[in-house]
């Protein structure tokens, strides 16, 4: 359970941000009325839930259940996840240096180039043939008598960094995927990953990944615009509907990585829009002058969270609702205000949270129990 208890603290403090969404037609220049905003609002969340119950219909979930939190028939002794076994085999069948090149531990794509078969009977990795790609059969879950799932590796391109004198391969291109029965449940397309290095850090100047787990795809991109400034935009959806997308630009004071102790002393200003649909949230935060003349433990005030940090409610051209903060027992608490200037706490709209996401993931949360 632990691993849904931040997801119910991001909820609250963000989920008017990144979740206020509806599902309706744009309806530009229409006034709504306080009561429609917080329909659209609970519309929204209620879609929430039904998307996580699509994601966990979906034939990915049921492949990463059985991949990572199913451990299968324990009589035997065997406790492992079938992921850990597999790799663990891996490691002792092909030899680990074909896997990682010691002593920096980078993954060698070219030694591993061939198609490999898992001996059900033998429980081991035996090699069918060279290949210009990596692919590994196996079955889908611990119990499975056929090699009905398949994973491949291809076009997989990488660079050498050095740091602190220690050399190190970073990925910059390649595809990777994952098929149960022929159908592809999970993917990963590596378009372009590009670096650059501040001293000891080296720092994405370039990303664009797309990342497919049944149904859902999703596509991250990310790029220095200029020195010291970075925008990143992530989007996702199914065909369904339950599509929805982030953008953000963030300008830094400065480039020393190395020396960063704080979030306020390498931020300047963070400018966000969340979207889905004809809804949109658009977020500001001057973060240099919420601290301007304040040191790095500094705590602003509530007065001083909201006068630096900006959020606007926008369905279509109509702007529906403004986000405030308060403090209650010691603690930030978001609120909604809207056009009359009654308010909600946001924390009203996900108060069964933790039920929903306990009914919907069931499977996992027992697992891990």
């Amino acid at each position: 359970m632990k691993r849904f208890n931040s997801i119910k603290k991001w909820v609250v403090a963000l989920g008017v941000i990144t979740l206020f969404t509806t599902c309706s037609k744009s309806d530009d220049e229409k006034v709504y009325t306080p009561a429609e905003a917080r329909q659209a609002i609970q519309n929204t969340i209620d879609g929430l839930y039904r998307c996580m119950q699509t994601l966990n219909d979906g034939s990915f979930s049921q492949f990463f259940y059985n991949l990572v939190f199913s451990k299968g028939d324990k009589s035997g002794g065997n406790s492992d996840q079938w992921v850990q076994t597999l790799w663990f085999a891996l490691e002792d069948d092909l030899g680990r240096d074909k896997i990682v090149d010691d002593p920096n531990s980078s993954f060698v794509f070219h030694k591993l180039k061939a198609t490999y078969a898992w001996d059900i009977t033998n429980k081991k990795w035996v090699k069918e043939g060279d290949s210009k790609v990596l692919t590994l059969k196996f079955p889908s879950t611990k119990e499975g008598k056929t090699n009905n799932a398949t994973f491949v590796l291809t076009n997989y391109e990488d660079t050498e960094v050095t740091v602190e004198n220690k050399k190190a391969r970073y990925p910059t291109r390649g595809n990777a995927y994952f098929t149960v029965d022929g159908l592809r449940v999970f993917e990963v397309t590596i378009d372009n990953i590009k670096y650059e290095q501040y001293n000891n850090i080296f720092i994405p100047s370039l990303v664009d990944i797309v990342v497919i787990a049944n149904p859902f795809t999703a596509r991250l991109q990310a790029k220095k615009a200029e020195k010291e400034h970075y925008t990143f935009a992530f989007s996702m959806a199914t065909s369904q509907g339950c599509d929805f997308g982030v953008k953000a630009d963030i300008r830094l004071k400065h480039s020393d990585f190395d020396n960063v102790t704080s979030f306020q002393e390498l931020v300047k200003s963070v400018a966000a829009e969340a979207y889905k649909d004809d809804l949109r949230v658009y977020t500001t935060a001057d973060v240099e002058g919420m601290y301007r003349g304040k040191n790095k433990d500094y705590k602003p005030s509530i007065d001083e969270v909201n006068t630096y940090v900006k959020t606007l409610v926008f369905k279509g051209d109509s702007h529906i609702a403004d986000l405030k903060y308060n403090k209650e027992n010691g603690k930030f608490s978001p609120d909604l205000i809207f056009s009359d200037g009654s308010q909600d706490k946001a924390e009203k709209y996900v108060k069964d949270f933790d039920s929903q996401v306990n009914r919907i993931f069931k499977k996992f949360i027992d697992n891990e129990n």
